[in-house]
Order: structure tokens, then sequence, then C-alpha cells
């Protein structure tokens, strides 16, 4: 097992690239109130603060355990996206965003910041596409890139020097598990878009090809290009959807595909992480009450005044306190947790730099409903689940 410093070390330089939009929603539901129900945490003047909270700890407990250098806390810009104006139905089967989830919105990003973490988003574009912007560029300049999330949209981007951490199954995402979801290798995973679709997000694909069928026929021909010049081998059904609907086809792979010119800021020094800014975490945890969270800082920051100081601290927060409190607010809670250490890492092979990414942006499957956060909390195997207040990192 790699630990984090000597994983680290192999992938240096190395931009770590997190999804916020998965973050927020397992930390919801993590600790989501029954329908109906007064919210699990609030302030006293009823703000909710659970999905707020647990954000919080989840975003300590990354650093903790590895540590990183440069990283992006990526959003989702509020505004409508390129791909919302090329297909008014994109993401129209979506579900409200939950009631009590909405007044925590504006606290997500002044969180990450106050901890020293560098937040962005892009009018017009999405999350996924700032990611695949960033991963390019990393590429590019052969730096190492680890994408945190759960999205199978950006298993098209695994491709050399990029790796993925599925925190929720405890993981890194290698060739087997894009090749178990999509039958193909990365760079193949938009073609097989192209031809399925994807029921999440509204994009059409082509009606009766499923993952199977669409990972075979591009398995053969190559490219959706080569599968509609070889279409009259087809037969029956296949071959009349297939014709049919041609246009839905290469609609969908164009929907999928995470554009790689998002015009943010592509400086690796631009997301160095920093420590936590004493004055804006005062502030915010006062808002939200946060009165457990904010002792432990306060302590932190009187102990460092009186450090010695003979040596430079270490990047990425490395000084954050050791054990949050979670129950904030007077409501304990009893969430899962797993055990306090790095997820078993590959063997982390220096980038090919012959290994070039495909000159196009591929298309991908949009995301499967994120999984709630007691997903993301559950114990390793062989553990026994813990409640919150005696868990060591969240």
């Amino acid at each position: 097992m790699w630990t984090k410093q000597a994983r680290l070390r192999a992938m240096d330089p190395c931009i770590w690239l997190l999804d916020a939009s998965t973050y927020i929603f397992r930390a919801y539901y993590s600790t989501a109130s029954r329908a109906g129900g007064p919210p699990v945490m609030s302030t006293s003047d009823g703000l909710p603060t659970n999905a707020l909270l647990v954000f919080t700890q989840m975003l300590r407990r990354l650093i903790r355990r590895y540590n990183p250098e440069y990283m992006a806390i990526v959003f989702d810009h509020p505004d409508p996206t390129f791909r919302k104006e090329k297909f008014p139905a994109y993401k129209a089967n979506r579900g409200e965003t939950p009631e009590d989830l909405i007044p925590q919105f504006p606290y997500f990003r002044p969180i990450a910041e106050a901890l020293g973490l560098v937040c962005v988003d892009c009018p017009a574009f999405e999350a996924d596409d700032i990611i695949a912007t960033l991963v390019r560029h990393a590429q590019t300049n052969q730096w190492e890139s680890v994408i945190v999330s759960s999205d199978k949209d950006l298993y098209q981007l695994l491709t050399g020097g990029v790796h993925m951490l599925d925190e929720p199954k405890r993981r890194w995402v290698d060739d087997s598990v894009i090749d178990k979801t999509f039958g193909v290798h990365a760079h193949l995973v938009t073609q097989v878009q192209g031809l399925m679709g994807d029921a999440t997000d509204n994009i059409p694909g082509v009606p009766g090809i499923g993952p199977k069928r669409a990972s075979k026929l591009i398995k053969t021909y190559g490219t959706l290009e080569q599968v509609y010049t070889h279409v009259s081998e087809l037969k029956g059904k296949l071959r009349d959807n297939l014709e049919t609907h041609k246009n839905d086809a290469f609609l969908s792979r164009e929907l999928a595909t995470l554009r790689l010119d998002t015009p943010i800021s592509t400086a690796l020094a631009e997301y160095a992480v920093q420590d936590h800014d004493p004055e804006r975490v005062e502030t915010l945890f006062t808002t939200l009450e946060f009165h457990h969270l904010l002792r432990e800082f306060r302590q932190l920051d009187a102990d460092v005044l009186q450090m010695p100081h003979t040596v430079d601290s270490p990047p990425g927060n490395a000084l954050e306190p050791s054990e949050p409190h979670p129950a904030e607010n007077d409501h304990p809670t009893t969430i899962p947790d797993v055990e306090d250490r790095p997820v078993a890492a590959p063997t982390i092979q220096p980038a090919d730099k012959s290994d070039t990414p495909p000159s196009a942006p591929s298309p991908v499957q949009a995301s499967a409903r994120t999984p709630p956060a007691e997903q993301l909390l559950l114990p390793l195997a062989g553990t026994t689940p813990q409640p919150l207040s005696n868990a060591p990192g969240s």
C-alpha cells in the first residue's frame, strides 16, 4: 500500500481536482431529514447546516489523508450551459433540489476558501468541463492530476497521467473499472455514449442500444463515424434504429463531450493549497454556529503562535486540527465513517510522454445520480461502523 507521502512524491507535480457537486450532495444525503421533518442540524435562527458541516469535514479529511500541494474545488456555475442551449431538454428530467439544501448553497464556496482552497467555476460551462481543461493542461505540461469524484462522465479523461479517486467505493478507477462500466477503454467511452445516450441527463442516444450493444459496435468499428460507414452490414431493427436516429447519435456524443477549452486560469501556482484563513473561519463558523470546530481552530491558531519558527510549515493545511468534532449545533448524529487512512493506491508509473491524449474531446456518459453520503462513509471491509462522534477524520 502506498502511503500518502510516497504517493505524492511519485506524482510530483500533481494537481487535485475535486468535483464540488458530488461532495455537496453526499454531504447532504448523509444527514438529510426525513420528508416533512425538521432539519437535522440548523442554527438558532433556522438556517439548515447539515450539508455544510459534513462538507467541511470531508474536505478536511481529504487534506489530512493526501496532503495535496495543488488543488481546485470545482463548482457548477448557476447560469445555463452551452449544452442547454444546444439541446433544451438536456437534464430536463432532473428532480428539484431539496428545499433545506437550497439555503446552504451560498456557504459551500466560502467554507472551502476559508480552509485555504482555491474554488473555480465558469459561466456557460459545467464543472466537468473545467476539470477536463485542467487535466489536459496538466498532461501537456507533464504533470500528474487526480480527479476526486464518482462521476462516470469523467472516465473519458483517464488517459496517461490522470488518476481518479472514487471515495464512495474507496477505490482508484482503473482500466478494469472503465471496461466494466462501458465495455471499452477510456479513449472510446465517448463513442459508446453516442450510441447508448444517458437517461440521467436526458441524452437520447439510439433507441434499443444499451451499453453492451454499443460497446460491441465500437469494438468492431472503432468510432461512431465508422459504425455509420458500415451500417449497411447490420440487419433488422438495429440497422433501422441507427439510420433513423443518426442525428441523435452524433448529438448525444457532442452533449457528452467534455470541453478542453474552458476559459479559466491553468497556472499551477494559482491552485496552491494555503493554510486556513483565521478571520474567515471565525466569521463563517460563528455564523453557522460550528462551535466545536471554531474552538478547535482557535486553539490551533494559538498553538501556531507559540511554535518556534525554525522551519517552514508544510503545504496543504498540514497543521489542521486532527479530530474535528462532528456534533455541531447540539444535534448529535450517528453516521458511520470509514477508517481514517488513505485508499490503497495503485502503483503509479511515470507518465508515458508518447501517450498523448486524443486530439479531439471525447463524449462520455453523463453522471448517474449522486450517491448518498452514507455510501461515502461506509466502513472498510472488516471494520465496525462507529458513531460519527467517535470517527477519527470526518
